[in-house]
């Protein structure tokens, strides 16, 4: 009888732990990420550099580090660049901590011009559409996720301009 109520009890603490990772998990899920900043580094006609500041804000209860990240930059649906970091070691605190991450993306301006892409930009600049999808890699102590979605996306007025929704 004895053993039984140490099995349901450890059993039942590693239900309880096992529930708490899987809520926090769902957590991380949702974190914040909202773009603070884009600068041009360096640029000519054959190759623009961004700098693209980031703020994260990781509400959930766990600590995790970012590893990486394979993210596709999107204007106006169309594709512009690919942002790839995989030696990253990047830790994101926990309970609504905020936390700088950048990105640096290269693009040719040549691919603006040859498409109409450039246009679109110059005629509807308020309403241009920048958009950050692709996924990247985080861990926490033995566990490690390739594949955490990202999808961010925001108006190019708002970064140069900024938004009037934040404080």
């Amino acid at each position: 009888m004895r053993n039984a109520l140490i099995f349901l009890g450890v059993g039942g603490l590693a239900f309880g732990i096992y529930k708490f990772y899987m809520a926090q998990i769902e957590i991380m899920k949702q974190l914040s990420i909202r773009i603070k900043d884009v600068k041009i580094i360096e640029g000519n006609y054959q190759n623009v550099k961004l700098l693209i500041n980031t703020i994260i804000t990781n509400n959930s209860e766990i600590n995790f580090t970012l590893t990486g990240y394979d993210l596709d930059l999107y204007v106006n649906g169309k594709k512009v660049s690919k942002i790839t970091n995989s030696n990253l070691e990047e830790k994101l605190e926990g309970f609504g901590n905020e936390s700088a991450i950048d990105f640096y993306a290269t693009f040719s301006p040549q691919q603006f011009f040859e498409t109409d892409l450039l246009g679109g930009i110059l005629n509807l600049f308020d309403r241009t559409d920048i958009q950050i999808v692709g996924t990247a890699s985080v861990k926490k102590g033995l566990f490690k996720w390739n594949k955490y979605p990202v999808d961010i996306s925001f108006q190019l007025s708002d970064v140069l301009w900024g938004n009037d929704d934040e404080d």
